[in-house]
């Protein structure tokens, strides 16, 4: 494999990996969220169960495709309704220059990615997950929405259940969102420092300096 083929293999593997952690696999889970929270636990399972676990006749490849398209397409949607707010405000790099002294986290992102394609893999994998966290919260709001009419409709005890599953799931997603977030933007600061030592005075010059000052 030459070194552009293997350059190519590098670059793609962390979008692979971005499409399937950040919605493909979100995208999935909150389909069968919703899917469970419009037909109730009990119909919802049964239904799981004959069309998909064990399936008569088996499931073709074309319609195992169609879901991954359904699930991803899905994870656009519900990650648009999550930037909803920013239709009202105020683009955030407006009138956006690169400034090497003053760089903005896009500057940081890319010049990562490309001095450093493993440290970059790491911030899209971070970046992935705080993606699928993203989807989630608002699938999961949108399905606990859902069983919430359904269950004041009439009450029951796998409805009540799935609420509180729900909540707690939409909690602990935007605890975790919020915990790689935080570190994704830490190590993108450390790894862009990092990369700009060379351009830093070392130690022993600032030394010399003191020296010959005095």
């Amino acid at each position: 494999m030459s070194k552009s083929d293997f350059s190519a293999v590098t670059e793609l593997v962390p979008q692979v990996s971005y499409d399937v952690i950040g919605r493909i696999i979100p995208g999935i889970i909150a389909t069968l969220s919703l899917a469970i929270a419009v037909l109730g636990p009990t119909q919802a399972f049964a239904e799981i169960d004959v069309r998909v676990i064990h399936p008569d006749p088996p499931l073709s490849g074309w319609v195992v495709v169609l879901f991954i398209v359904v699930a991803y397409t899905l994870a656009v949607v519900l990650d648009g309704i999550w930037h909803i707010p920013d239709l009202f405000r105020r683009p955030r790099y407006e009138g956006y220059k690169s400034d090497l002294e003053n760089p903005s986290v896009p500057l940081q992102y890319d010049m990562v990615r490309i001095k450093s394609p493993e440290a970059g893999a790491r911030l899209v994998k971070l970046g992935a997950e705080s993606h699928q966290a993203r989807v989630l919260i608002t699938g999961w709001l949108i399905s606990a929405a859902i069983n919430l009419y359904f269950l004041v409709a009439a009450f029951s005890l796998e409805r009540l259940w799935l609420e509180v599953t729900l909540i707690v799931g939409i909690v602990g997603a935007f605890s975790s969102r919020k915990h790689i977030s935080e570190n994704q933007r830490l190590g993108l600061i450390d790894h862009w420092f990092i990369l700009q030592c060379d351009r830093l005075p070392s130690s022993t010059e600032g030394h010399s300096d003191h020296e010959a000052q005095r």
